[in-house]
C-alpha cells in the first residue's frame, strides 16, 4: 500500500520540533504535536506516493498509527498507482 499527501498540503517541521503544521490550501491549518519518531516520518511524507513500509519510522505501529491520524485530518490520501 502507498500513502502521500493530499494535493496542496504543505507540511513544516523542524529538525528536533516537537510539532508539525499542516497547512490547506484553503488556509486552514493542522498543528500536531509529534514524537522524534513521528517527525522523521512526517518529513518523508511528500505527495509523491510511498509504500508505507518504506517510510522511516522504528516502529510499524506507530507508522501506522502516525498515517491514520493525517488520514483522518484530511491531510494523507492513499497513493495511487499510474496505470500505463
Amino acid at each position: 500500500m502507498r500513502v502521500r499527501l493530499m494535493h496542496g498540503i504543505l507540511c513544516c517541521c523542524d529538525e528536533g520540533s516537537s510539532a508539525a503544521v499542516f497547512f490547506r490550501p484553503d488556509g486552514r491549518a493542522l498543528k500536531m504535536k509529534v514524537t522524534p519518531a513521528a517527525l522523521t516520518l512526517i518529513r518523508a511524507l511528500s505527495d509523491v506516493p510511498q509504500r508505507i513500509r518504506d517510510l522511516p519510522c522504528r516502529d510499524a505501529f506507530e507508522r501506522l498509527c502516525v498515517l491514520e491520524v493525517l488520514r483522518d485530518a484530511g491531510a494523507g490520501a492513499p497513493g495511487k498507482r499510474k496505470r500505463a
